[in-house]
């Protein structure tokens, strides 16, 4: 392990530390079990361990195996390095454990790890076969991975079947050991941050989710962010299996969102999908008709539904088309060559996500099945719903921006009648105030409905003040919860 750890964008540094001793495997801890690492496709630990309860020195064994009660980083959980005993892998498996192969996979940094404890609080009290599921949290850089671990220290009593499933890793390190020849020097040093700050987060989404992948040995992952919530009990098994019986794109059909000036003929404009293409197939010498043909319909938004599924296979060939395309080894620098080929892709942005879902949709047909989740909401409310303003407010992204006291039964009867898991919704009311009584509609909608359907929040948190000025309209009493500042 490295006691000196150098700036993570010092290229010396990055280089020197891809030269590290081995063999090494799960680290052991007297009174603790190493749960999650941070091994290079089984290479090297350094990271992630589960501390088990030690009350006294006489039962610190027994505890230890009942109760965990730390979760945090090797060298920065303050146990001393001499009582730290090597342990390999191949003892779990002589014991029958094994690995779990679904996981769901967070981006997070320093600002959200209170909302990130709440989420995984939410998950352990209401996910039935928790156990069923890893969890992969991939912060900034190493300090904050030691933050997050001094964060959930108060927490991991309450988290006994999460906890030991957690992996803590940082992006930086993610890459080197996914990508050892990135070009790391180019990496941002934050979300919209530099020249290439656009490209932060779908990078560190899509090697967490590599990462998953390949050192966790995850089939099927999931991936979203810090700002989520699991509001009702559901089996997470039965989540990934519906997903895997009908495996679905969702898209918006929005002409309003697609405000772009007057097209010329033959030739498209470089909007959200043709960069979204352009990044695993090169888009620059297609036709307004070839971009038009690779798309669900031409309105179509695609950042739509919050449930971003990932089969290991799939995304590998994925992965594979993005650096052959740009024939380049890694991953990053593909996607660096692909936005300097088109500098323009920088402004407009670019979504991971939909360039996924474009993937499935082009290369994986009739398997993923194009589904138009505008008429399915319009089905839903019995006439035609779509507003055609700055946004179409009909799509599951902007749910709050629809959410009313008019159309909250339309919404339960989609829900109900597609029986999807998950959603978004900001806790604001119609004026855009916070806390005021028609904030809680997102809590009426959940509770009106019978899990799975619209069971689990992604991609927006659970303000603190939700669990109290919408306390009789909670699925149930006693949901855990964290004070912060987060608003959305």
């Amino acid at each position: 392990m490295w006691s000196n750890r150098q700036k993570l964008h010092d290229a010396d540094a990055e280089r020197a530390r891809q030269n590290l001793p081995d063999p090494t495997g799960l680290w052991r801890v007297p009174g603790a079990h190493v749960a999650a690492i941070g091994a290079s496709f089984g290479d090297r630990v350094r990271g992630a361990v589960v501390v088990h309860s030690l009350r006294s020195p006489n039962d610190r064994v027994a505890r230890a195996r009942r109760r965990t009660a730390f979760v945090g980083l090797m060298d920065h959980a303050g146990l001393p390095r001499q009582d730290v005993e090597w342990r390999g892998s191949r003892q779990a498996k002589r014991r029958g454990e094994a690995s779990p192969k679904l996981a769901v996979v967070l981006t997070s940094y320093h600002a959200h790890f209170d909302v990130l404890s709440q989420y995984l609080l939410s998950f352990e009290a209401n996910v039935r076969d928790a156990h069923r599921c890893r969890h992969l949290v991939v912060v900034s850089h190493t300090e904050e991975a030691a933050k997050l671990g001094r964060v959930l220290v108060p927490y991991t009593p309450r988290l006994p079947r999460v906890a030991p499933l957690l992996t803590i890793e940082d992006l930086p390190g993610v890459i080197r050991r996914l990508d050892p020849n990135s070009t790391l020097s180019l990496l941002p040093a934050a979300k919209n941050r530099g020249r290439l700050g656009r490209l932060y987060v779908c990078v560190k989404k899509a090697y967490a989710l590599r990462y998953a992948h390949e050192v966790l040995d995850v089939e099927h992952a999931l991936v979203t962010d810090s700002e989520a919530y699991v509001w009702k009990p559901i089996s997470i098994g039965a989540v990934f299996a519906q997903e895997a019986q009908r495996p679905t794109v969702w898209f918006a059909d929005a002409p309003c969102h697609h405000k772009t000036p007057r097209r010329v003929r033959d030739r498209p404009s470089i909007d959200t999908n043709w960069c979204a293409l352009h990044v695993y197939s090169d888009a620059r010498s297609a036709s307004a008709a070839q971009i038009r043909h690779q798309l669900p319909a031409p309105t179509a938004t695609l950042f739509e539904y919050m449930g971003f599924f990932y089969q290991r296979r799939v995304f590998r060939e994925y992965w594979a088309s993005v650096t052959t395309t740009w024939q380049r080894l890694s991953f990053f620098d593909a996607l660096v060559a692909a936005h300097e080929a088109v500098p323009s892709c920088l402004a407009v942005g670019f979504w991971f996500e939909v360039s996924w879902l474009l993937f499935l949709f082009n290369r994986h047909r009739p398997q993923y099945e194009a589904r138009n989740i505008t008429a399915a909401i319009e089905r839903a409310f019995g006439s035609a719903f779509v507003e055609r303003s700055l946004y179409v407010n009909a799509r599951l992204e902007l749910l709050t921006r629809a959410l009313s006291n008019q159309s909250l039964p339309a919404f339960q009867r989609f829900f109900s009648q597609t029986q999807l898991p998950f959603f978004r919704s900001d806790f604001r009311g119609t004026s855009g105030r916070q806390g005021t009584r028609s904030s809680c509609l997102p809590v009426a909608m959940v509770s009106g409905i019978a899990a799975p359907a619209a069971s689990f929040q992604v991609n927006s948190a659970v303000p603190s003040w939700a669990f109290s000025a919408c306390e009789d309209q909670l699925p149930a009493k006693g949901l855990p919860w964290v004070a912060h500042r987060i608003r959305t």
